[in-house]
């Protein structure tokens, strides 16, 4: 529907891909939280945790077991909507290149905001054990993502270093004055931001009294 209603433009610049990837960034964050807030939630409501517990098992296979299963969910669900993408542009006989160019940007895309948001869920989640704080904290998060895209600091935040990255192969104007050094700078706060919140989230899960 948003092709043919937007001129049947297939530029990867600024035609449906491109659309298509900006809608995408307001909607991926909120749905990551969903998963991964869903999965822990549940966890409390069940009481799972101390069931677990009382027969002497591990709280930290059962934790990690947990978030397995979102990345599991949340590459499957990539893997869904990239096929259907890369479908409806192979059937306008788009060539190789640009499959390629669109895959490694949505890939792109989700992989940076499925583990940032994620581990940030995580942490929400295990903390507050409350999934109406955990959601309303997804969408704050898409909301200053959305804000933060075109800053030339916006590589300081894993979500919208992950869309320029993207971009980037739609659009190499769109980056950093200093690629590399942003590049890794958002590399290096990506790796040690994701893994503090799971550190975190890990020591919160904990039985609910």
């Amino acid at each position: 529907i948003n092709f043919y209603i937007n001129d049947d433009n297939l530029s990867l610049k600024n035609g449906f891909y491109f659309r298509l990837y900006n809608q995408y960034l307001m909607l991926l964050p909120i749905i990551t939280s969903v998963i991964a807030a869903s999965l822990f939630y549940m966890e409390y409501t069940n009481r799972t945790l101390l069931t677990w517990l009382s027969y002497d098992k591990n709280k930290f296979k059962l934790f990690n077991s947990k978030v397995l299963a979102f990345l599991l969910i949340s590459l499957q669900l990539m893997l869904v909507n990239l096929f259907i993408i890369i479908i409806f542009y192979a059937f306008n006989n788009a060539g190789l290149l640009t499959l390629g160019r669109i895959s490694l940007s949505f890939i792109s895309l989700n992989i940076f905001i499925i583990v940032s948001v994620g581990a940030f869920t995580l942490f929400i989640i295990n903390m507050t054990k409350n999934i109406i704080i955990s959601f309303t904290a997804g969408i704050v998060f898409t909301i200053i993502s959305m804000i933060l895209i075109a800053a030339p600091f916006s590589y300081l935040l894993p979500a919208t270093l992950g869309y320029r990255i993207g971009h980037l192969l739609l659009d190499s104007s769109f980056y950093y004055d200093k690629p590399l050094i942003h590049t890794l700078t958002g590399f290096l706060i990506t790796v040690i931001t994701t893994l503090s919140l799971y550190f975190l989230a890990y020591k919160k899960f904990k039985i609910h009294e």
